[in-house]
């Protein structure tokens, strides 16, 4: 199996339980693994037969900037619900970060793999 990868999208929403995170957009980063085969977009060097990378960070950009989550948890799980409904992948990996949380780490967050990976 073939990765295309985002790596490194950031971007800003609400997400957070306590009063102050739900006042203020936090700043996320999202690294995305989607599982596809890239052999027929390789040999025929059609865009529109693979996954186009640009397409699924405005797509996942759309969403979260759309959204306030109460959990990085559920915004995970309705990205890569996202990506494996809307695109062409038969199994995705989601980390979110947050790198603003907490002082003294360079960040919190999520990391989850839905779909099969072959």
């Amino acid at each position: 199996m073939d990765i295309i990868f985002i790596k490194g999208l950031t971007l800003n929403t609400i997400v957070g339980i306590f009063e102050h995170e739900r006042k203020n957009k936090q700043r996320l980063i999202l690294d995305i693994d989607m599982a596809t085969d890239i052999r027929i977009a390789a040999e025929s060097k059609d865009i529109h037969k693979t996954v186009n990378y640009k397409s699924v960070s405005e797509a996942v950009a759309a969403y979260v900037d759309d959204g306030a989550f109460l959990l990085v948890e559920t915004m995970a799980e309705g990205v890569a619900q996202l990506i494996m409904s809307e695109f062409s992948v038969s199994a995705v990996k989601i980390r979110i970060c947050k790198p603003d949380a907490l002082p003294n780490v360079d960040g919190v967050g999520v990391y989850i793999e839905r779909g099969f990976w072959k």
